[in-house]
């Protein structure tokens, strides 16, 4: 993935070194959204297995801003650095009492998506789709929730590695607004690094975001 990270990071900069400074156009703005999470990896589907349990959904949220460089009507890099709130859950029955019982995990990141934008013009707006990798950087602890018949219990570990690496894509539309436009987007993030050395466990997220962004002069 380092080597992904470094691949897209000198296309991104080729891109921005052919084209001149003067046909560069500049946006800058912000998201904000809710992140429905979950984990996956084979550790953690092992885990469900034994207890019986199944895979849940949690709730989260990302803040942040963005800059879009614009190369072309059809092209664009875009580089943010978001306030990124991953959860999951595991639903099971308690193997000691036989009650209902969920476990929420969560954990905080930095996320610094490093995105190719392409752009499709549709009527007074714009289509558009995004791929890219992104870098995490863990804030704080694993913070961990067992619920058993109403009955909780918290915990919190530090991950053995704080600096992670993942995927990005989605796609979304732009509406003009003046003075910028107004943004709605569908995203899907994948961490492809490990939390833990020993134990394979990876969070994916599907969000819904909206922005505002405008033109920098």
């Amino acid at each position: 993935m380092r080597r992904a990270l470094i691949v897209a990071i000198v296309l991104l900069v080729g891109a921005a070194l052919s084209v001149p400074a003067q046909d560069i156009s500049l946006q800058a703005g912000g998201k904000a959204g809710l992140n429905f999470g979950w984990f996956s990896g084979d550790d953690w589907s092992d885990g469900l297995d034994a207890l019986d349990g199944s895979n849940g959904i949690g709730v989260g949220f990302t803040l942040g801003g963005f800059v879009e460089l614009g190369f072309s009507e059809q092209f664009a890099a875009q580089p943010e650095i978001l306030f990124f709130s991953q959860k999951g859950k595991a639903k099971y029955e308690d193997p000691v009492s036989g009650d209902d019982a969920t476990t929420v995990t969560r954990i905080s990141t930095i996320q610094i998506p490093l995105l190719a934008k392409a752009l499709f013009p549709i009527d007074e707006g714009t289509l558009y789709g995004i791929l890219g990798p992104s870098i995490f950087l863990a804030v704080g602890d694993v913070k961990t929730t067992v619920e058993i018949d109403g009955d909780k219990d918290s915990g919190t570990g530090t991950p053995d590695n704080r600096l992670l690496f993942g995927l990005a894509l989605g796609a979304g539309y732009e509406y003009p607004i003046d003075p910028g436009v107004l943004i709605g987007e569908l995203r899907y993030t994948r961490v492809l690094s490990r939390y833990e050395n020993d134990f394979d466990v990876f969070g994916n997220s599907l969000s819904l975001l909206v922005g505002y962004g405008v033109p920098i002069e």
